[in-house]
């Protein structure tokens, strides 16, 4: 069992961004344990030093090596059975998905907080992997959201400090609105989201894991909206992050999306470039399904052969 020390982090971010013990321990523990985990009287569990950090803008994410964390054997098992989860989720391996919901429903320690949470969203993925009735899936994201941000309101998400778990609920919930049709609403989460990263986020890990996937769906419902110009802005503001962050993966996404913009605003020279840029960047990423749709955008199109 590996120990290293978080509260002393969790302390100083705290502080530097003037937030209190009450308003960062909201949803994830109380004020008491917040207090003992930064004065070192208490190990705090991993998953709960994931929420503290992430709602200070700090990535989680490639730190914990440096931190103080507590995994006992039971708690490591939890978090590989999380990790396959959120795999088979990834793969929309939905039968999967269902037998391992179906086992950790009956672990005692998916009943409550952020293990039940991170619970209720895989369930909500795998029912929009499964084309699902959306009001069953509207639920499991209210239920969910509401264990770590007891008032959530969609007005505020700009506002709020999000963890991980809470970014990917409130992604889905614009992918229901999408699906409902409502487009509008789906992009005003979405820009919430974004200008929550421009007020909140610190950390340069955890902004090139989640901006650019966060610009790459906006612009996309954007793009539905027919605002195309406005998604084009955005896409070159998602490009410059995947630059500054060094992490690559949306950026031909981000290229299609752009390229797309600019062929419906009449700018097809520039499209013909970027097209290219797109087509070789799914290839180095292995992208082979996004590879041939922009191969076939590109041909009926702009009448070029990639």
């Amino acid at each position: 069992m590996a120990i290293y020390n978080a509260g002393e982090l969790i302390k100083t971010l705290r502080k530097q961004k003037g937030v209190s013990q009450e308003d960062l321990a909201d949803g994830i523990t109380d004020r008491a344990n917040l207090s003992k985990i930064e004065n070192g009287s208490i190990t705090p569990g991993k998953k709960i030093v994931e929420a503290l950090l992430e709602k200070l803008g700090f990535s989680s994410q490639g730190n914990l090596t440096d931190l103080t964390v507590y995994l006992d054997g039971e708690m490591s098992d939890v978090h590989v059975r999380l990790d396959e989860l959120d795999a088979y989720l990834k793969n929309k391996r939905t039968g999967e998905a269902d037998a391992l919901i179906s086992v950790l429903e009956n672990d005692k320690n998916f009943q409550k907080g952020l293990y039940l949470q991170h619970l209720l969203a895989a369930k909500a993925a795998n029912s929009i992997n499964k084309n699902e009735d959306t009001s069953k899936i509207r639920a499991l994201l209210d239920e969910s959201i509401k264990i770590s941000i007891p008032a959530f309101n969609e007005r505020y998400i700009a506002d709020y400090m999000l963890t991980r778990d809470d970014l990917r609920i409130i992604n889905m919930m614009a992918i229901v609105h999408l699906n409902t049709g409502e487009i509008e609403k789906a992009i005003k989460v979405m820009y919430g989201i974004k200008d929550n990263f421009d007020k909140n986020c610190i950390d340069k890990l955890l902004k090139g894991i989640h901006y650019p996937m966060v610009i790459y769906n906006l612009t996309t419902y954007l793009i539905r909206a027919k605002r195309h110009k406005e998604a084009a802005n955005l896409c070159d503001a998602g490009l410059q992050c995947c630059l500054n962050t060094d992490f690559f993966r949306f950026m031909p996404l981000i290229i299609g999306n752009k390229v797309r913009c600019l062929f419906e605003m009449g700018d097809i020279e520039s499209c013909e470039r970027l097209v290219r840029q797109a087509y070789h960047g799914f290839d180095m990423f292995e992208m082979y399904d996004d590879k041939a749709k922009v191969k076939k955008y590109a041909k009926e199109k702009l009448g070029i052969d990639l």
